[in-house]
């Protein structure tokens, strides 16, 4: 197989993904929307475009492995574990947003709703564990007040408002265990 032939997925989703990141989603979606639809499986020739083995470098090459970073460019996920810092700042959909992360001791789901009157953040670890300290979140205007629950507890905190952008300082780190939720409730 000649390199010249071949189209390398694994940079496109990372491109992708940069531009998800640097806020140009559509764009950013529009790069994998043409990545998957070269593999969706229908035969053609030369080679079958298997939707589980993107050619590159040969088969099976780990470079497509990349996509994965698709995922916390799109949910704004971030964590910075020796400091507890989360950052989740939905990229795609933030109004109704859900969807996976991974952390150094655990994962589970994250999700953000918004409604006319207030938001809510919920952070469910499945497997493991994920202490957080600060907590970085974007909203669409200054909160009035803020509510925050570990695993049904309430969780002492004080936060800063700037340029919607939210940082909630835990006045103790909360450690989500597996089974439980962090939730935040912002009124606007």
């Amino acid at each position: 197989m000649l390199y010249s032939d071949e189209v390398w997925t694994g940079i496109e989703y990372q491109v992708a993904a940069h531009m998800i990141c640097e806020g140009l989603v559509e764009e950013g979606l529009a790069i994998v929307k043409a990545a998957r639809d070269r593999y969706d499986g229908i035969p053609r020739p030369p080679i079958q475009r298997n939707p589980w083995n993107e050619i590159e470098c040969g088969g099976h090459y780990a470079r497509a492995m990349s996509s994965g970073s698709l995922l916390p460019a799109l949910a704004g996920w971030e964590y910075d574990g020796p400091r507890q810092a989360l950052r989740f700042m939905p990229r795609h959909t933030p109004g109704h947003f859900k969807g996976f992360f991974a952390g150094p001791e655990g994962w589970g789901s994250l999700g953000q709703s918004r409604d006319a009157a207030s938001q809510r953040n919920e952070i469910t670890v499945r497997e493991g564990r994920l202490p957080v300290s600060t907590l970085t979140l974007a909203v669409a205007s200054a909160p009035r007040r803020l509510k925050v629950q570990c695993g049904g507890r309430s969780v002492d905190c004080s936060f800063s408002f700037s340029e919607g952008v939210l940082i909630v300082s835990l006045k103790r780190a909360a450690v989500v265990e597996a089974g439980n939720t962090l939730q935040l409730q912002v009124y606007k």
